[in-house]
């Protein structure tokens, strides 16, 4: 809806005018006045898209009209009206800012196409006015993360020059002290595990609070600027001299084990002149960052705690008798089916590979080496791990989430003891369905050659497995088991006058008589023959 005002000291011209433009569905007459200072007094309540104003009036004419809206309320259209004989009238209205005039008398229909361009050109500008203010929107709204990005390319890469960095760290409103420079790492331990177990936004508040806590008592110091890493935080300070790089950590140190309530480790690199060296020094203290994997508490981490260490070198062969030997303690712990051998093998494998400080890289690949050699070695080791986990269960890709060793072994511990009682019930059942097998195999076969061979090949394991399985099932072993059911099939066969007592022992699987009379007599206490008489 355009909104119009009409000036014109002639009421018959005024009121025609709005006669017209009341026709316009689009169009909405806010008021009229007589001159152009009655006009000015009713612009702020009004609040007209469009002016329409004759030249010649009393008090204030329509030239003094458009030049006092131009300086006033320039985003007023102005139209013009006059006679032939005000052409310098209207030539000066065109310089101040009208967009156009009408001669007396009214076009109507040309009246109403200015109007309509008029309405055409604001809505334009509005448009135009409203994409600068979203595009305005976006780019604030982009700018902290076009910043982190900006300060992860000056640490992880050499793209800028100091003079880049410089023109970037003022676009982005950073003010760097002049002097040294240095990169804190502030690592949230197992921050990809918090994600897991409590949730993205978990996560998200914890790394605020931490940024928030060591921003504000670096403020306390020197300027600064921080970026978040997937690890937690990483700041690069400026520096007076070493002792204030001291004091800084120490006290962000303090005040995250105050406030935090989160385990955390600070690594700090090494100090460099200029802002285009950065990367070696966030580089220095990723490495330093490294030695976390061997902290079981919050902690600071710096060049002297590297110095010397052989955490970067690794035995081949050491790792690989470490390896072979926590691989046959596991196996031997499922094979008899015993969890605390599972926390007696990861104890003495967390405390040997601590000892030694190899490579973290390379303690991962051998814990996951170990799991893949188990799951070879045990056909029921990977169906105990999908009934436990689910299906799209992966311990490689889990324990990723872990950055110290002690949480890594604990996880391990708890997963193969979960798979180990897992496996222990799944054997269990399948025990109990072969010893029904073979107890079905035994109630139709009783008469034939029954050895614990062919038995043990029935049920598709090897014979000293179904020994022990069919002991621990039936409480019995399995030739005392098949004798009593011989002999229960025997007394049955002696109530029949019409068998001969030798006869009762090839039919119960016994060719020879005497061996069958003693057998009979070691579980019935008496000979087939005095069984015979006492019952018929």
């Amino acid at each position: 809806m355009l909104r119009i005002l009409v000036v014109d000291d002639e009421e018959i011209i005024r009121k025609g005018l709005i006669k017209a433009l009341k026709k316009v569905q689009d169009f909405e007459v806010v008021g009229d006045a007589a001159d152009g200072k009655a006009a000015i007094a009713l612009i702020e309540s009004a609040e007209p898209d469009v002016v329409i104003t004759d030249i010649k009036m009393p008090r204030m004419d329509g030239r003094e009209l458009v030049k006092y809206l131009e300086d006033n309320h320039p985003e007023i259209k102005k139209i013009v009206l006059s006679g032939f004989e005000d052409y310098n009238y209207v030539r000066d209205t065109m310089k101040n800012g009208a967009v156009d005039y009408l001669l007396k008398p009214i076009d109507d229909e040309k009246l109403f196409y200015i109007l309509k361009e008029i309405e055409a050109s604001i809505q334009a500008e509005n448009k135009r006015r409203e994409d600068k203010l979203s595009m305005k929107i976006k780019l604030n709204e982009s700018l902290p993360l076009l910043k982190e990005q900006f300060i992860t390319e000056i640490l992880c890469s050499n793209k800028y020059s100091e003079e880049e960095i410089q023109k970037k760290l003022t676009y982005y409103n950073i003010c760097m002290t002049p002097g040294q420079f240095n990169t804190i790492l502030i690592s949230i331990e197992n921050l990809k595990l918090m994600i897991k177990e409590k949730g993205t936004e978990e996560s998200r508040l914890k790394t605020f609070i931490v940024r928030n806590i060591a921003e504000e008592t670096i403020s306390q110091y020197t300027t600064f600027f921080s970026c978040v890493q997937n690890f937690g935080i990483a700041i690069i300070i400026s520096l007076k001299n070493e002792s204030q790089l001291e004091n800084i950590t120490n006290e962000i140190f303090r005040n995250l084990s105050c406030y935090a309530d989160t385990r955390f480790t600070i690594s700090i690199g090494s100090t460099i002149e200029n802002l285009c060296d950065l990367r070696k020094s966030y580089e220095n203290a990723l490495r330093i960052l490294s030695l976390r994997f061997y902290s079981e508490k919050s902690s600071t981490l710096s060049k002297k705690d590297l110095n010397g260490t052989t955490l970067l070198v690794s035995d081949e062969d050491e790792l690989h008798a470490i390896f072979e030997k926590a691989a046959s303690h596991l196996k031997s712990s499922i094979e008899v089916i015993k969890t605390d051998e599972v926390k007696a093998a990861f104890n003495e494998l967390h405390n040997t590979v601590k000892k030694l400080r190899f490579n973290p890289q390379d303690v991962m690949k051998m814990i996951t080496n170990l799991y893949n050699k188990l799951l070879l070695a045990f056909a029921d080791f990977e169906r105990a791990a999908v009934e436990v986990y689910g299906f799209d269960y992966c311990y490689p890709k889990e324990i990723e989430m872990f950055d110290t060793l002690d949480e890594l072994i604990q996880y391990s511990t708890k997963v193969y003891s979960d798979i180990i009682e897992k496996i222990s019930a799944l054997r269990n059942k399948k025990d109990k369905k072969i010893v029904e097998v073979v107890k079905e195999y035994v109630s139709k076969h009783y008469n034939e050659d029954i050895t614990l061979s062919k038995v043990a090949e029935i049920a598709y394991v090897n014979p000293n497995y179904f020994c022990d399985m069919f002991k621990s099932q039936t409480g019995e072993n399995f030739i005392d088991y098949l004798t009593k059911i011989r002999i229960e099939k025997a007394k049955a066969l002696l109530k029949d006058i019409r068998i001969k007592t030798y006869e009762v022992g090839e039919l119960v699987g016994y060719e020879d008589p005497t061996y069958f009379s003693k057998v009979f007599k070691k579980v019935v206490g008496i000979t087939p023959t005095q069984y015979r008489n006492i019952v018929l």
